[in-house]
């Protein structure tokens, strides 16, 4: 098991019910509103806040999300300020998730982490041998590295992520974000890693929108599972309908 380098990322670890990570976007609807909404999500909800990088092509994102991107204000959602004002807010491990482009190629990643605003990294657009550069570079700043794999990986594929990666992303799907892909494809990947790297902790993503989904998964033997789109939906409609929705969907965890 490779060693896991956030203590706030070693708390989720040693959960004994299956965590959950709850997606939102950085300054999205504005950036006072997503402060306070981040300030107020209700306790003992979510477990690990996945906090979008603006970008502004956010290409393997589904409709929903990519236009929250298109009205953040970029400038101001991007700078460590504005990070260093979420963290002050925000009481659970935060993990950045942000294109490439945006984030690793502009060098802004290394201010991040300097400044110790972040837990962990989700990059789905790098390769495998980029994310363990950059978990290699970010031990020290106790940030931890995503891993991803999904169901169209083969078994060598899979080794070569689930060797170097203790939180691996399996997502359940190929395909952009809050489809309603209904394929079940998932069960030899996850079988494989749990059966083969007992000591990783897989988490399901793409397509989880209710707490009956995410009983499922939790069924299955996935450790964690990330809702996204299905928050924004929320919250799109208001704050009071998007708080409403995680304390249900919060009960699955409950085993």
């Amino acid at each position: 098991m490779i060693n896991i380098n956030s203590n706030k990322n070693k708390l989720i670890s040693n959960k004994h019910t299956p965590f959950l990570i709850g997606y939102l976007l950085a300054g999205y609807k504005d950036n006072e509103d997503c402060l306070n909404t981040i300030k107020n999500i209700p306790n003992n909800t979510i477990d690990v806040l996945e906090l979008g990088f603006p970008s502004n092509n956010p290409y393997s994102d589904g409709k929903v999300i990519f236009d929250a991107h298109s009205i953040v204000d970029k400038e101001i959602a991007s700078s460590v300020h504005y990070w260093k004002k979420i963290r002050d807010v925000c009481d659970y491990p935060i993990w950045l998730m942000a294109y490439k482009d945006d984030f690793i190629t502009t060098g802004i990643y290394k201010e991040f982490a300097k400044m110790n605003l972040i837990d962990a990294i989700v990059i789905p657009d790098s390769d495998n041998e980029e994310r363990i550069k950059l978990q290699k570079e970010l031990k020290d700043y106790h940030i931890d590295v995503i891993g991803f794999v999904n169901p169209s990986m083969n078994e060598i594929e899979m080794d070569h992520v689930l060797n170097k990666f203790t939180f691996i992303y399996e997502q359940l799907y190929v395909g952009q974000t809050g489809s309603n892909n209904s394929e079940t494809n998932y069960d030899s990947m996850l079988k494989y890693t749990l059966n083969k790297y007992p000591n990783t902790i897989p988490f399901a993503g793409f397509g989880l929108n209710n707490k009956e989904k995410l009983e499922i998964v939790y069924q299955k033997g996935f450790k964690g599972a990330v809702i996204g789109t299905e928050l924004l939906k929320r919250y799109n409609t208001s704050k009071e309908e998007l708080y409403n929705f995680l304390i249900e969907v919060s009960r699955s965890k409950v085993k």
